[in-house]
């Protein structure tokens, strides 16, 4: 049998609030957003109902928002028959909010106590933090926790390089479809994003430069300063110049033919160097995976691999459809190889 405390979801809570329709959550406008084991997120819209007479947000919506949220995490670690009540709350609240606003609240279990009967609030360490601002702290943790949706090429770049190093990575999923809580976090909509501790960190080469620096063996980037330099010329002109071709071929209108044409043999000149550079047998700037292979593999993989069956995304088609023709056997094994090494 499940265990009730996992079944606790947004669309539980939302399907329970329309059924009791009075509540103070429902009076509010309180919306659950997500709901794991880790954290919960939610969320209000100012309407004049948040108001004081100065017309900001009272701070009684403030609490009441993240004293809600910090009920939803709770029981997820309540067993089913106990139940809890809040008799302590610290809420920061960074700057004001008014009509239109949204306001965000994250709660996140930071400690679980006693079960025993005399110490019923034991259970319920946490803390919530309500905030107009696009970002949410965490807590330290022996992990870090990746932001992703399906499929993400810049994602994979973090699961590979996580996977050689040994960390372990604790996946927060997201339907493409619905960016909300990664602009909430991260001020921005792209994946992957990373939290260390603190600290929120997009864009894939950031997060692999922190990962390098907080987790150094084995190490990623050369450690001689003129090999650290090529590796770092080459990250910027794959992400620069190598992703030209193939971006300008993933727009709405499509390329005329001639201009397509014109990008798929920039495309296919490119394959065809990058399959001599890797004639040596090692990989891409050296003889043990670095780097520029958790650069480019992701991209690069398309000349061995179709695109996932359940894998809709465009950028993705037009990858192996200029770089799986013609012969490339040095850059097949090399992708290979990189295949065959752990990823998160």
């Amino acid at each position: 049998m499940s265990d009730p405390a996992k079944r606790i979801t947004p669309e539980l809570f939302k399907d329970l609030l329309a059924r009791l329709g009075g509540s103070y959550p429902s009076v509010m406008g309180i919306e659950p957003l997500e709901i794991t084991d880790v954290y919960s997120l939610g969320r209000i819209v100012v309407d004049e109902q948040h108001l004081h007479p100065g017309g900001l947000v009272h701070g009684g919506a403030w609490c009441g928002l993240g004293d809600t949220v910090a009920a939803w995490q709770t029981f997820r670690h309540v067993p089913e028959g106990h139940n809890f009540t809040t008799i302590e709350m610290k809420l920061n609240a960074f700057g004001p909010a008014g009509p239109g606003d949204e306001i965000l609240a994250r709660a996140e279990t930071m400690h679980r106590g006693s079960l025993d009967p005399r110490d019923r609030g034991a259970d319920e360490s946490r803390r919530a933090v309500a905030r107009e601002s696009d970002r949410h702290p965490v807590r330290d943790r022996p992990v870090i926790r990746v932001h992703r949706i399906p499929f993400s090429t810049n994602v994979e770049r973090v699961a590979l390089a996580c996977g050689i190093k040994g960390v372990a990575v604790e996946w927060v999923d997201h339907d493409p479809g619905d960016r909300f809580a990664l602009r909430a976090l991260s001020a921005q909509e792209l994946v992957p994003v990373a939290e260390f501790g603190t600290d929120v960190v997009a864009d894939s080469i950031a997060i692999l430069e922190r990962l390098e620096a907080e987790h150094p063996d084995p190490p990623l980037y050369p450690l001689e300063g003129g090999e650290r330099a090529l590796a770092e010329i080459f990250v910027e002109w794959f992400d620069e110049v190598w992703k030209g071709p193939p971006n300008a071929l993933d727009v709405d209108p499509r390329p005329e033919p001639a201009e397509a044409a014109r990008l798929g043999a920039e495309i296919a000149a490119w394959t065809e160097r990058l399959d001599r550079l890797l004639s040596a047998g090692g990989c891409l700037l050296g003889p043990e995976p670095g780097i520029a292979d958790v650069c480019a593999y992701p991209f690069l993989r398309y000349a061995v691999h179709r695109p996932d069956p359940a894998d809709d995304e465009a950028f993705h088609t037009i990858l192996y459809r200029h770089l799986a023709p013609g012969s490339h056997p040095h850059l097949d094994r090399w992708v290979e190889r990189i295949a065959a090494l752990p990823q998160a």
